[in-house]
């Protein structure tokens, strides 16, 4: 059994450990649980990387409308720029085995969607994120990867945030 002198001993040592926001041993003191939020820019992924090394770089055309991509890129794969819709047209570009679709609006000439085709699908996402120049933790726009039957990566279609966009111009 416990005298009072260590009872007091053992109290007051809780009461330090308590204060000293050591509750959870798994936190270090007084440090609050982290939370993740989406950066407003994410520079590339792989620092290492050079804009010469990028096969498309797509980071740079953000905010550009279908009249400016050109000078940046040449000019389309045909002269012809192709129609989906009455709404929307399409910039299509063909290099390394990566095919660029850049789909447009006809009235704003703002783009909407990039679209990047895989000649040949990848398991490595990464890899994929370099050449074209994308971190998915940017804010300016939504990722999704396309898979083929096999699971593999066989594309990534990048939305730009418009609201994001239209402050940066």
């Amino acid at each position: 059994m416990l005298s009072g002198k260590h009872v007091v001993s053992l109290g007051a040592l809780y009461a330090a450990f308590l204060l000293s926001g050591c509750s959870d041993p798994q936190r270090p003191p007084n440090k609050q649980p982290s939370t993740t939020t989406k950066p407003a820019f994410a520079p590339p992924l792989k620092s290492s990387v050079t804009a010469d090394s990028y096969v498309y770089n797509i980071a740079a055309l953000l905010g550009l409308t279908a009249d400016e991509i050109p000078a940046r890129l040449g000019g389309p794969i045909s002269d012809e720029r192709e129609s989906i819709d009455e709404q929307v047209k399409s910039l299509r570009y063909q290099r390394k085995g990566y095919d660029l679709s850049i789909e447009y609006d006809v009235r704003s000439r703002r783009v909407v969607r990039f679209f990047v085709n895989l000649s040949k699908s990848t398991e490595d996402s990464q890899s994929l994120l370099n050449a074209i120049n994308i971190n998915p933790r940017d804010s300016r726009f939504a990722v999704e990867y396309l898979n083929d039957e096999d699971g593999r990566y066989g594309g990534i279609l990048i939305v730009p945030d418009s609201a994001v966009l239209a402050t940066q111009r």
